[in-house]
């Protein structure tokens, strides 16, 4: 019971996790490129992911280089050490699909390979925003159609990168987008709270707390606890800290290198581990 909770708690924290692709004409000498906000292509994260101070596993996103309006990410959650030995698990994400001009991104196929021990799980979504619909194929099973309400549901990665790509993300706002994944749509609410300073194994940064909630039927888990996000508040939007809480205690995952697509990079060194 421990172990299939925590490993819950954690694909959740983690999928909130992907992308704004923004691609222009080739600039004149009196023009200023646009300003780049959330991801850039290029960016990866990697996140050192535990449970209650024990190491639990590494968690990876990527952005990758993608046609002119278009965008490709993909999240990979594995265990280690003691949890690996009593739990292997490895869930690769894989979201693409296009790049609007307002930033927002709009999925056109999300597919998930979930390892659970020697157990393998492979399930695509197509969607078909015409018809307010998106095909859940699983391999081994009948295809199921799932109704959206409107087309601009889109998988939960998606989702967390638009919301990075915002030019602005209010303090003591409240922020809401559909999501369908599981076997039906739901909403994922988000409140914004306060920016604050804070020190970080990675250095100091000006930061923004996001908290996330999903309903308790919502299409991933019944969360009873809401998911922390800690946001850079520059223009990257770098998540610095993912953390819950469950009954059995913490389960947080802390950025540990970065290349953000831009030029930068950061990791934390062996003094600061």
């Amino acid at each position: 019971m421990l172990n299939s909770v925590f490993m819950l708690k954690t694909r959740t924290a983690l999928l909130l996790l992907l992308v704004i692709s923004m691609h222009c004409l080739p600039l004149s000498a009196d023009e200023k490129p646009p300003t780049l906000y959330g991801s850039a292509p290029g960016e990866k994260l990697i996140f050192n992911v535990h449970w209650m101070g024990i190491p639990a596993g590494i968690a990876t996103m990527s952005r990758y280089t993608a046609d002119i309006g278009k965008y490709k990410v993909e999240a990979i959650l594995e265990t280690t050490g003691m949890v690996s030995f009593i739990h292997a698990l490895k869930d690769t994400l894989l979201s693409t699909g296009n790049v609007l001009e307002s930033g927002k991104l709009q999925t056109v196929k999300y597919h998930k390979n979930q390892r659970k021990g020697k157990r393998v799980r492979i399930t695509d979504y197509k969607y078909d925003r015409e018809n307010l619909t998106v095909i859940k194929i699983r391999k081994g099973e009948k295809a199921r159609t799932i109704k959206t309400s409107t087309k601009n549901a889109n998988d939960p990665i998606s989702v967390f990168y638009t919301m990075r790509s915002m030019p602005t993300i209010p303090e003591d706002s409240t922020l809401s987008w559909l999501a369908v994944d599981g076997s039906k749509e739901f909403t994922i609410s988000v409140k914004v709270g306060k920016k604050t300073k804070r020190y970080t194994p990675l250095g100091w940064f000006d930061l923004f707390p996001v908290t996330v909630m999903l309903p308790a039927d919502g299409g991933l888990i019944n969360q009873t606890d809401a998911i922390t996000i800690l946001f850079t508040a520059d223009n990257r939007r770098l998540p610095i800290r993912v953390e819950t809480k469950l009954s059995l205690g913490g389960v947080a995952a802390d950025l540990i290198e970065y290349y953000d697509g831009r030029g930068g990079h950061g990791e934390i060194n062996e003094g600061n581990n």
